[in-house]
């Protein structure tokens, strides 16, 4: 009998939290073992009854929402209270509020008119970044990542690469804003670790590293 069989849900849940991090640093996030173990993590918490921590998340969201806040507002303020918090392995509170904003109002966020049609942001990010140089980009972006915001460096660093797709420059900004991001907390989730490990990989080659 397995220990979830027999009413041990924390020391399960500990198992396949090792087996998922094991498993994923190994053979990637995508491995049956990982999602094997991922999935029996969910039904642990199901089984322990850990809805509150939802509950929570989701009349904040919408508290916030009738309250006129943007979307980002809403992901960077929500947290769990310390008696709620079980762990975000398989999941984030950011995660959480933005597909219950986009479940109430969907995909159009208010924000700008252009979402609305076929145009991709992205090219906007490139002329910009044409238009002020693709050093100067960079330079910006360095300057946010040494402040402790890497995923604005991103941003920036990607706008970069849409103008010099060969960047060493750039390549080396996105690898060393992964690598940030892993170091802040991008390890605690299951899906987050593997995607920053895939990224941070990818562009440790590009950077020549």
């Amino acid at each position: 009998m397995t220990l979830a069989g027999m009413g041990k849900y924390p020391e399960a849940a500990t198992i396949y939290r090792r087996v998922i991090d094991v498993s994923t640093r190994t053979y990637g996030p995508e491995h049956p073992s990982a999602l094997a173990a991922a999935s029996n993590l969910a039904a642990v918490f199901r089984s322990m009854g850990k809805y509150a921590d939802a509950a929570y998340v989701h009349r904040e969201t919408l508290a916030a929402m009738n309250a006129g806040k943007d979307l980002h507002t809403i992901m960077s303020e929500i947290e769990l209270p310390p008696e709620l918090r079980v762990g975000q392995g398989y999941g984030k509170v950011t995660w959480a509020a933005r597909t219950i904003w986009e479940s109430y109002t969907g995909w159009f966020d208010r924000g700008s008119t252009a979402a609305m049609y076929p145009v991709d942001p992205a090219e906007a990010a490139r002329e910009l970044a044409a238009l002020a140089g693709v050093d100067r980009v960079l330079e910006s972006a360095r300057a946010r990542l040494d402040s402790g915001d890497p995923a604005t460096a991103i941003r920036l660093a990607e706008s970069a690469l849409g103008v010099e797709a060969d960047s060493r420059p750039a390549a080396q900004l996105m690898r060393d804003a992964h690598r940030a991001l892993l170091e802040g907390g991008g390890d605690v989730s299951f899906w987050e670790n593997g995607w920053l490990e895939h990224e941070l990989a990818r562009w440790q080659r590009q950077a020549g590293d």
